[in-house]
């Protein structure tokens, strides 16, 4: 509801400046009615004509002279600055593909922008364990038109700019409705999760948990509520807790909202005991990184194919660019299972 009223008290000011601009009646060079004389006319506030502002700037129209104000572009101006490239800043951990999933995701993200001469993309690396600086984030959102966010940005990034469209791929935070969010949508996921236990005689599952991010939480909270409602009984553990004393029982499966948590367990397990730890268990995990990244822990799993999701998530940049104010949407991606052997 509140998307629908932002768009429905910014549509007349925009209407109206587009119109005054193209007629004439704002001539090049030109300075618009100052913000507070939009807000007083079109009864909205100061915040939302200085959105209003921005669209406009975004379309080539006006330049924003901080401190003075917006003023109207000269025709050729205006026509050069609609031809110029539409510039996408993408946010990951690494392009690497043979470290994380986030670089397939990019993979697509790349081949659909090549079908798209007039934009371009700016890579920007963060590191999932230093926080974001404000300064950091306003720079790429000054030199983006749309800014695509890969991967855990939402753990360093606090608040989101509001002046260009965001995209976020396997993020939990929204930012309050502005951000699109594309991700394995938890519900399919939990109920194939529930049939694949079923199917292999488990009564009881032994869940991970720990650091838990939004999106992680929502995965744990989903799964829980479509195993009880099957009638399984089931527990939430740390991986300390699950390594020192794990439950061998065939008729106790283990379950993990993303493969990097089962990896870490693993890996002790494969130092104390020589073996996998999935040799004696039934394990099923989320999102399918031991399918891509080398000497990660293999695994039964419920994946997409995230070189497709990179492609959806390009698609969504492109919507919100072309149509200004549009809503953000959560657009969840079918998961498959597949099974280590």
């Amino acid at each position: 509801m509140g998307k629908d009223i932002y768009l429905k008290k910014l549509g007349p000011m925009l209407s109206y400046l587009e119109t005054m601009i193209s007629c004439g009646k704002f001539a090049p060079g030109e300075a618009l009615p100052s913000l507070r004389k939009l807000a007083a006319d079109f009864a909205i506030s100061r915040g939302l004509a200085n959105q209003g502002v921005s669209i406009l700037a975004e379309r080539g129209l006006v330049d924003i002279r901080h401190g003075s104000g917006a003023y109207v572009l000269a025709r050729e101006k205006a026509e050069a600055a609609s031809e110029r490239k539409l510039c996408i800043g993408v946010i990951l951990e690494t392009d690497k593909l043979d470290r994380t999933y986030c670089a397939h995701v990019y993979r697509g993200v790349r081949d659909a922008a090549e079908r798209y001469p007039e934009c371009s993309l700016f890579e920007y690396m963060f590191d999932i364990y230093e926080e974001f600086s404000d300064a950091v984030w306003q720079t790429i959102c000054r030199d983006s038109d749309a800014v695509l966010m890969i991967g855990a940005c939402d753990l360093m990034i606090k608040n989101v700019s509001r002046n260009l469209p965001v995209i976020g791929v396997e993020m939990g935070n929204d930012y309050d409705g502005w951000v699109s969010l594309l991700s394995l949508d938890p519900y399919d996921a939990a109920r194939q999760s529930v049939a694949y236990f079923r199917e292999r005689g488990i009564s009881r599952v032994v869940a991970y948990r720990g650091f838990i991010d939004p999106l992680h939480e929502l995965r744990n909270d989903i799964f829980r509520w479509e195993w009880e409602k099957a009638g399984g009984g089931h527990c939430f553990r740390t991986l300390d807790e699950i390594f020192a004393d794990p439950e061998s029982d065939h008729e106790v499966g283990y379950w993990f909202s993303g493969s990097s948590e089962y990896n870490a367990l693993n890996c002790h397990w494969l130092e104390k005991h020589g073996r996998a730890f999935n040799a004696d268990r039934t394990v099923l995990t989320l999102d399918g990184k031991g399918l891509l990244i080398p000497n990660f822990a293999p695994s039964d799993t419920i994946s997409c194919d995230w070189r497709l999701v990179g492609e959806s998530a390009f698609g969504e940049v492109l919507r919100r660019i072309k149509n200004p104010g549009a809503p953000a949407q959560r657009i969840d991606q079918h998961g498959i299972l597949r099974l280590m052997k």
